[in-house]
Parts: structure tokens; sequence; C-alpha cells
């Protein structure tokens, strides 16, 4: 709703590895009975909150997006620490943390020279005269409203998300003001 989306994946049990510092909050009673038996499935998740943040609760991650000029982007990330966590869970996540976003990370250093590359890619004489296909999984993803989650979409490759995002967007743009945005915003049903 309102352009907020999650992207989840779901415990595969034959790759689980239970000593994993990182699944230990798995063995607790109580959040096992606050989250119930299909949210603790989810092995990880990724939150997008309209118009420019991004949840990652298994790495403890926020993610801002600040858009600077038509061509730059500033990126802010914001790792939680619990202080009440053991000290070898605390080890585990900032070694992980270091892995995926440090100087040398895995991830965030090299989707920036994606994001450039799109951008740059985006601006060329011949694809400016070319319509853009946003078609990939569109009528293919059944919306299934239950008691177990908020409306979800079970389908493995997606771009769902993204989408709904853009027409949220693409809506925010055309309103005159935010009342009128909420007022109208459609909510996704059915197949889409």
């Amino acid at each position: 709703e309102f352009g907020h989306g999650l992207n989840a994946e779901y415990l595969d049990e034959a790759l689980e590895n239970p000593d994993d510092p990182l699944q230990q909050w798995r063995r607790d009673a109580a959040k096992q009975r606050r989250l119930g038996q299909f949210r603790m499935q989810v092995a990880r998740s990724i939150i997008t909150l309209f118009p420019n943040a991004m949840l990652s609760p298994s790495t403890r991650e926020l993610h801002l997006w600040h858009p600077r000029s038509v061509n730059e982007t500033e990126v802010w990330m914001v790792t939680f620490y619990d202080e009440t966590e053991s000290p070898e869970v605390s080890r585990a996540f900032r070694k992980v943390t270091q892995l995926r976003h440090g100087p040398a990370g895995l991830y965030s250093q090299d989707e920036g020279e994606n994001w450039e590359g799109a951008t740059k890619g985006s601006q060329g004489v011949v694809i400016s005269t070319k319509p853009l296909n946003y078609q990939m999984g569109l009528g293919h993803g059944e919306i299934i409203e239950d008691e177990q989650s908020p409306p979800r979409i079970e389908t493995l490759i997606n771009e769902h998300r993204q989408l709904w995002f853009y027409r949220n967007w693409a809506h925010a743009i055309a309103s005159g003001d935010w009342a009128e945005w909420k007022a109208h915003l459609p909510k996704p049903t059915g197949r889409v």
C-alpha cells in the first residue's frame, strides 16, 4: 500500500545452518509466538518504503536514497546494533556487514557502478526513440490475502515490488497534493 513493498525469501531447511549465531533468534519461543509459523519461515527480506527508503531486517540495514540531480543520487546506509545480544552474535553481524558493505564489500560498491551504467545507457540517442518494455511477469502474479501475512504474491522471480513502486511514484507526481494522492491510490487485487 502507498508504494511500499516487501520482497522475502523463505527458509530452505536443507541449507539452514542451526549453529549460525545470526539464526539464534529463531529459537526464541516469544519470537516464535509473536511471528507465527508463516513469518518464522522468512529467511531474509527487503522492505521498500515509498519514496526513498529501504530496510533489510535480516542484516539490520537502513538505506536512504537522496536524489541530488538528474544523474546523481546520494545514498546513506546505517547498520543497527543490538547492545543486548551476545558478543558472538555482534561479531557475526559486524563480519557480515563488512563483507557486504565495507570498503571492499561485495554489494554496495558494485551496485553504484551498475546504477551509473544504467543511467548512462538510458540517455543514448537510440534508446530515446524506443519505448521501454516493463512487462516481465505481468498477469502472472496472484495476490494472496489470508491471515498469515499482509497481501502477498508468491512467485520466485518477479518485478512486482518495483512496478508497484513506480506506479505509485507516477500517481504521486500526477497528484495535486498528499491528501489527493492518498485518497485516490489504487490497491493491487487479483492478478497483477
